[in-house]
């Protein structure tokens, strides 16, 4: 009797102990988009189907928005006008502001694709063609 008392008392255990423990939630938070900061998109710009520049928007800390343009001339890659403008965020809507006292123009973000109409994100031949381009002023001493 005393070892069928103890034989039930550890099944008791057992089940108890399965019961009891449950699975972390894995569940992604798809209403919340990831940090945009430090994100740079692109935006091909082109000329009789030709590729002659890009435009490249970087979100940095505290609401900064550079605006980097790279444009070709003799077959090399320049660094050319860049802006510095400035951005705040709502939710997962992202507000952009061009110039200070007019109206930003909002994007919708969903946190993976672009929050900007027609940019995709800074990759690839881009990302190559962007860290390897040769500074403005070699091209203005041409």
């Amino acid at each position: 009797m005393k070892t069928f008392r103890l034989c039930g008392m550890l099944l008791m255990a057992v089940l108890m102990a399965f019961s009891f423990s449950s699975c972390g939630d894995d569940d992604d938070d798809d209403d919340q988009p990831a940090s945009i900061v430090g994100t740079q998109w692109y935006s091909a710009n082109d000329l009789n189907g030709e590729i002659v520049s890009y435009t490249i928007f970087s979100f940095k800390q505290g609401g900064v928005l550079d605006v980097e343009h790279l444009i070709i001339e003799g077959g090399k890659w320049y660094k050319g006008l860049s802006h510095r403008y400035s951005y705040s965020i709502s939710g997962n809507t992202i507000s952009v502001s061009y110039h200070e006292g007019e109206p930003a123009e909002s994007f919708t973000w969903n946190g993976h694709n672009s929050p900007l109409p027609g940019f995709k994100r800074l990759e690839g031949e881009v990302l190559q063609l962007y860290n390897n381009a040769r500074p403005e002023s070699e091209l203005l001493r041409k």
